[in-house]
């Protein structure tokens, strides 16, 4: 490959494809216009994204301009074979889920199935894991195990966030949005040399980025005194800083310290589905809005809380040993506290309200070596991974006002070695090979506070796991333009306990570890430099499964292992400059999995084991993704005209594992677009954009989040994903 010094509902793929090539094929004509290359640091050094492999989608900064991401959720229909859905109740998170890896946990007691990292820093939890986009260099998604080469929670993949950092020169911007529902945002950046090369301490750097996100509620409450009018606003204050010390030209000192506040009204779910042989789903059933268009406005009685603090410092260390070799230190220590409360019955009747406070601390070591050998034929990553945390949960659940409490506290430590290299059998063959040795000791305390009075003090939960992760991948190139790969690797998580809990004895025998065998092949091709096509056939064997019951007793999800599961699917991706103005991409995902084994006692007799295989979903995987987009460019005299449309679609998706599920959402398609005027003049060096967007263009209603309990309290709720907005960007930038 180039630079190699780099070091089911009305959809058919077919058609998609036959469309795809069919618009592609006009470039072949043209020759004014090549597509860029994207470097990549998914594998901690720098290299070209076609020569990764990885199934990898990459974001430049560019990129997230024009396809308006401004938080996580945006990714959430832009690549193929990944589903992103904020948290429900004012978690302030969000779950992240690829090629059918998923964990929508709400409470920090639970790990995610993805890895989420800013800036080679891990986001050990989904709470808080709600990130503003201010100032980013890239965003690269990494599917499959990649455990190798990554601290943690990496079995399904990882998703990493690239900021960007200092520069020897003054410079900055200010934007400002409006936009539907009172949408007012401000955000800057300012970049400014602190001490130059001429300094006797070496060169010194500051990048400063901020923003405060405001919106009204999407949704009015109409009850007369209710605690909140509007629901679903948004009042979010983000900062991050960079400084960059250079006192030699082999060594580099980066402290980086982000800082987020969030306090905002959160959306409540509405009543969907009333089961009129339970006395709540009668109560219920004058609310209950079934398979409905989102509503504009709901009538609750509780209280709406979204409360999040969140500080994160981090000191990363670089020190060139020589021209070959280059030894990294990350040390990281982040504090989230997350406060909140919700309505969860939809109505104005005070059946259920929820009231959860989450902390969690944690603090990470990192050590790399990364270099070359042997003609810069052998490219290696060698390092260590500490991470030790803690924090507590405290759970109030009010049935018909009467509470019930829970309060747990949890400690883990984990450290592991890993290792990584390539080796280049002949100019077109390379081997990889890595593995992974972990260990993790988790703990957990719990006190139950029982709706009848008392306290009921759990036997403290303790255990140890660990686990040997190999990879092994060959690579061939078949020219300078198209590369193969075949990839063998492995995922693993540890276990751990439930908080939710109501047995002491299923809570000290808390959850196994689950692991995972993968296999993925796949071609990346450059055709012409106006035509990238990369794609990836993949099958997961997962074993011991995780699979959330619910918990008639606690009214929550408690965590189990389910059997053996198969996963099978595939990955396309295709950009193409069509010509000097228009460039299309177009992704495709699908994702097939099969519950093989799944036994588990029967609630009403455990003596009796049930086979629940062919009963049980699969969680937030839709069995096909794909999305269209298309750009054109057009130089005016006053400035770059850009415009893009985006289509995307997923098929039908569960939230919950047992069948039937009422709730589920349906197949959905939404358009999203964006008009810039860019790199318009000002006095001097000043240059402004100014951008008219809208999210969701033909407001679709769909479901993001479900809870079935129709069998055990009468009622299913959902929450709506959001309407139609739209708004208008100033940016300048000096």
């Amino acid at each position: 490959m180039k630079n190699r010094e780099h070091a089911k509902t009305g959809f058919s793929a077919k058609s998609l494809l036959t469309l795809s090539v069919a618009l592609a094929v006009p470039a072949m004509a043209q020759e004014s216009r090549v597509l860029e290359e994207l470097v990549v640091t998914a594998e901690h050094r720098e290299a070209s994204l076609q020569d990764t492999q990885i199934s990898i989608s990459a974001f430049s900064s560019q990129d997230i301009q024009d396809m308006g991401i401004s938080n996580t959720t945006d990714l959430a229909h832009a690549a193929p074979n990944i589903v992103i859905n904020s948290f429900q109740g004012g978690k302030s998170g969000v779950s992240v889920n690829m090629r059918g890896m998923a964990q929508n946990e709400t409470l920090v007691t639970f790990d995610p199935a993805i890895g989420v990292y800013i800036d080679d820093v891990l986001i050990s939890k989904n709470v808080g894991a709600m990130l503003d986009v201010v100032d980013m260099e890239r965003i690269e998604i990494l599917r499959g195990p990649q455990g190798t080469l990554y601290g943690r929670n990496t079995m399904g993949g990882t998703l990493n966030y690239v900021t960007k950092k200092p520069v020897d020169e003054f410079e900055g911007s200010i934007t400002a949005t409006v936009g539907k529902y009172g949408q007012r945002d401000l955000k800057g950046v300012i970049n400014a040399p602190l001490l130059d090369a001429n300094s006797e301490f070496g060169t010194l750097n500051m990048r400063l980025s901020a923003a405060a996100i405001n919106r009204d509620g999407l949704t009015d409450n109409d009850l007369t005194g209710a605690p909140d009018g509007e629901l679903e606003t948004k009042d979010r204050k983000a900062a991050l800083l960079h400084l960059m010390w250079e006192p030699t030209d082999d060594i580099k000192v980066l402290y980086s310290y982000d800082w987020t506040r969030i306090d905002e009204v959160p959306g409540t779910p509405w009543t969907t589905n009333v089961n009129l042989e339970r006395t709540v789903g009668t109560l219920l059933q004058p609310f209950a809005i079934g398979r409905a268009d989102r509503p504009d406005s709901i009538m609750v009685n509780g209280s709406h809380v979204a409360e999040t603090d969140v500080d994160g410092h981090s000191l990363h260390i670089d020190y060139a040993i020589s021209d070959s070799l280059t030894f990294k230190s990350i040390t990281a220590m982040r504090e989230m506290e997350n406060f909140s409360t919700a309505d969860a019955d939809g109505s104005p009747i005070s059946i259920m309200q929820t009231i959860d406070t989450n902390v969690n601390d944690q603090f990470t070591q990192e050590f790399r070596l990364v270099g070359t050998a042997w003609d810069n034929r052998l490219d290696f990553t060698v390092g260590l991974f500490y991470m030790d945390e803690e924090g507590k949960v405290d759970q109030i659940l009010e049935v018909f006002t009467f509470p019930e409490r829970s309060f747990a506290e949890f400690k883990n430590k984990n450290w592991a070695l890993y290792g990584q290299a390539t080796y280049a059998l002949t100019d077109q063959w390379r081997v990889t090979a890595g593995v992974r040795y972990t260990e993790e000791e988790r703990e957990m305390s719990k006190l139950l506070y029982p709706r009848t009075g008392g306290t009921v003090a759990f036997p403290d939960a303790k255990g140890d796991f660990d686990n040997i992760s190999p990879m092994v991948s060959i690579s061939y190139d078949w020219n300078e333009d198209i590369m193969s790969y075949f990839k063998v690797s492995t995922g693993f998580q540890s276990g751990g306990f439930n908080v939710r809990d109501a047995n002491p004895t299923t809570f000290v025998e808390g959850f196994d570890e689950e692991t995972l065998l993968a296999y993925e092949i796949g071609i990346k091709a450059d055709v012409n430099d106006r035509i990238r096509l990369n794609t990836a056939l993949w099958y997961s064997d997962y074993d011991d499964k995780r699979v959330n019951n619910f918990d008639p007793e606690t009214v929550g999800n408690v965590v189990r292992n389910a059997g053996v599961v198969e996963i099978y699917g595939a990955e396309i991706e295709l950009l193409a400059q069509l010509n000097e103005h228009f460039r299309l991409g177009v992704n495709y995902g699908y994702t097939k999995p099969e519950y093989k084994k799944y036994d588990s006692p029967n609630p009403d007799n455990p003596s009796e084991i049930l086979d629940l295989s062919d009963s049980t979903n699969f969680l937030y995987t839709p069995e096909n993704t794909a999305g269209i987009n298309l750009t054109y460019e057009y130089q005016l005299a006053v400035g770059l005209l850009r415009a893009r449309v985006d289509w995307a679609y997923k098929d039908d998706y569960n939230f919950l594992a047992p069948q039937p599920e009422r709730n589920s959402q349906k197949s959905y398609d939404i358009w999203n677009a964006r008009v810039t005027l860019d790199d318009i003049g000002g006095p001097g060096d000043i240059k402004m954009r100014v951008s008219l967007w809208g999210k969701n263009l033909t407001d679709e209603s769909y479901y993001y989040n479900g809870v079935n309990i129709y069998e055990t309290f009468g009622f299913d709720i959902n929450l709506y994903a959001e309407p139609r907005t739209y708004g208008l960007d100033v940016d300048i930038r000096f």
